[in-house]
């Protein structure tokens, strides 16, 4: 399995867009924030992150009927030296946040809501956002088979002591990458034909 130029830039185009898809491989050990640090260090994470973004949608500029916004992690992926990188978090409403984890927006058969999401934000056409749903999916398979070093120095920034989670044994499975720089941005889902486990960090 490899990408072809075709699917090179359908990639360099999803990039590009307003909403765009972020699924974790399954190969990625910490992909949940939450299920990790204590509630009220999440709680903490996430009030702070609703606040800046007046509980605006940070993408659409909307809000969700039932709560206004979730917290996204933002993860970024270095196919060159295999780093998963927290990025940063991001306030989004639950519809553009369904996109992001579309896999398990398919799982819970919610996937066409999603499609049509996808499509509405970035004015796509059917065929478009279908084929870049597919490439995007064939990312996601190919880096599911490459083991990724951690980078998640983010959690500093909000009073989190990394090592104090590694102690705990919360982490003791991670191999960590040592850098103490700031860094950037991009995210999380499953791949509903391949039955990875995915999970939503809702309010």
């Amino acid at each position: 399995l490899r990408l072809t130029e075709k699917d090179k830039q359908l990639l360099a185009r999803h990039k590009t867009l307003k909403l765009q898809i972020e699924l974790v491989p399954s190969s990625c050990w910490f992909s949940n924030t939450r299920k990790n640090v204590k509630q009220s260090e999440w709680d903490r994470i996430r009030k702070s992150v609703y606040a800046k973004a007046n509980y605006l949608c940070e993408i659409c500029g909307g809000k969700g009927t039932r709560h206004p916004v979730e917290c996204h992690e933002v993860w970024i992926y270095n196919d060159n030296n295999l780093t998963q990188t927290l990025g940063s978090f991001q306030a989004i409403c639950p519809l553009c946040h369904e996109v992001k984890h579309i896999g398990l927006a398919g799982i819970l058969g919610n996937g066409d809501r999603a499609l049509n999401r996808f499509k509405k934000v970035n004015r796509l056409s059917k065929e478009t956002a279908e084929k870049i749903v597919s490439v995007v999916f064939k990312e996601w398979k190919l880096r599911s088979g490459q083991k990724w070093e951690l980078n998640i120095n983010l959690l500093k920034e909000f009073g989190i002591d990394i090592n104090n989670l590694k102690s705990k044994g919360k982490l003791n499975k991670y191999r960590f990458v040592k850098i103490k720089s700031k860094i950037n941005k991009q995210s999380q889902a499953a791949n509903p034909r391949l039955s990875p486990t995915a999970s939503s960090n809702r309010s």
